[in-house]
């Protein structure tokens, strides 16, 4: 396998679940790296049940006696485990772990109604809208966690950590220049921020300024930080390089901070297929699924190269598994009704099941994805609705700009449903470079 195939396997392995709400702007299926540098929210269900978040401005954390600050507001984290009245905490972002008054939090199932209350009785609390978006988020409601986070600012413009967190959001929307603006106020106002250095690392990762985010995740390092994500960010950016053996130590040392980190494994399994090893990235695969069964991150990554060696039920079957965990991600539903609408093994296809997933993926995008709406057209011409068929692939059509590259595939594909011939076909596998083995009936005409 080549080198650009493997990292558009980086890209793919990332991208078909998130655990936040897919939105119109999500990228193309395996073009993009964004999803595999973001920091990991609480949304696996055992971290959910355990979930917190701060009450008050004064919070920290103790360990053997020694204060632990927390770079910003904002945090979310799980409880470990209890002592009287003391919870061992850790987060998912920072890397932070210690001890806090149990009175000092409050759970993040209740935590929307709280911060709510507080926002009733003075609408000039930003840290309560600071801590309300961030609530939402995590409960995956974006457009009012951006609403409450830009109140945040409005009423603080030198809040530091509602900066960060506004910049986080704005890479969700891919606003990527926007998001790097905020992490550069963050650092004018506070340059030992660890956090901010992390997170505008990462933006310019996904911008491809490569230099300015080994700078920023060596400043977060320098600072303290102990975050996974800033050794998987060094860890593609090698691979990115063509420096596997380099990005392979990164890898490990992510997993030595966070060991069930979904994207320190995608990032070893991409390492050993540019190496053209695909038995080894689906044994750190399995190994990622067996350490945290409940993660739907690693099912999903676990489908795709399942996926490009053929084993379609096997991939079928980890789709399913993503979609127990988080059934409202829109790119799990579009891959499995993709899969069961396009499979060349007509034992997978099944056209009436792929309409009703690629149709949910649709309502959770508002009818308004290029790609969900061609999955769902290719879904309807397997299940023989050609005229439905018609209408969607026209509809994605008209969503892609002109210039999009995409476009002239599309209408090829129109041409077929129009012909009243179904289009199975794994386009993106094939897109990466990688072997499409298909049985001679069921080449395209």
């Amino acid at each position: 396998m080549s080198p650009r195939a493997a990292l558009r396997l980086v890209a793919l392995l990332g991208a078909v679940v998130v655990c936040a709400p897919a939105r119109a702007s999500d990228p193309a299926l395996g073009h993009k790296l964004k999803t595999s540098l973001i920091p990991r929210k609480s949304s696996r269900p055992q971290d959910r049940a355990s979930a917190c978040v701060q009450r008050t401005p004064a919070f920290g954390l103790w360990d053997a006696g020694r204060k632990i600050a927390p770079g910003a507001a904002g945090y979310v984290y799980v409880v470990e485990q209890s002592d009287g009245n003391r919870l061992l905490l850790s987060d998912l972002a920072e890397g932070l772990r210690g001890w806090t008054p149990a009175g000092a939090v409050i759970p993040l199932s209740q935590a929307e109604p709280f911060f709510s209350q507080q926002i009733k009785a003075n609408p000039r609390n930003a840290f309560a809208f600071l801590m309300r978006g961030v609530v939402r988020f995590e409960n995956d409601d974006l457009d009012h966690a951006m609403a409450d986070v830009d109140e945040a600012v409005r009423l603080d413009p030198k809040c530091v950590p509602a900066l960060i967190v506004r910049g986080y959001l704005w890479q969700w929307r891919n606003r990527l220049d926007q998001a790097v603006a905020d992490l550069d106020k963050a650092i004018e106002l506070d340059s030992r921020n660890s956090y901010a250095f992390v997170e505008r690392g990462i933006f310019h990762y996904n911008l491809k300024n490569y230099d300015k985010a080994l700078r920023d995740f060596q400043a977060a390092i320098d600072l303290g930080s102990r975050s996974a994500v800033i050794y998987i960010g060094r860890g593609m950016i090698d691979l990115e390089r063509g420096d596997p053996k380099k990005a392979q130590a990164e890898f490990k040392q992510a997993l030595e901070l966070d060991p069930k980190h979904p994207d320190a494994y995608r990032g070893l399994a991409s390492m050993f297929l540019m190496r053209g090893d695909t038995r080894k990235a689906l044994a750190v695969l399995d190994q990622a699924v067996e350490l945290d069964p409940q993660s739907p991150d690693s099912h999903g990554n676990r489908a795709v190269v399942l996926l490009s060696i053929d084993q379609y039920g096997k991939a079928l079957d980890d789709l399913e598994e993503v979609l127990r965990f988080a059934p409202d991600s829109a790119r799990a539903l579009r891959e499995r009704a993709w899969l069961l609408a396009t499979c060349p093994d007509a034992k997978i296809r099944n056209g009436e099941q792929a309409v009703v997933s690629a149709t949910r993926a649709c309502e959770l995008t508002d009818w308004n994805e290029s790609h969900c709406l061609r999955t769902l057209a290719a879904a309807c011409s397997e299940a023989g609705d050609f005229a439905a068929a018609v209408k969607w692939q026209q509809k994605a059509i008209d969503l892609l700009l002109d210039k999009n590259p995409e476009k002239s595939e599309c209408r090829r594909i129109l041409d077929r449903y129009k012909g009243k011939k179904p289009y199975r076909h794994l386009g993106l596998l094939e897109e990466m470079g990688l072997p499409i083995r298909r049985p001679a009936a069921k080449k395209a005409d």
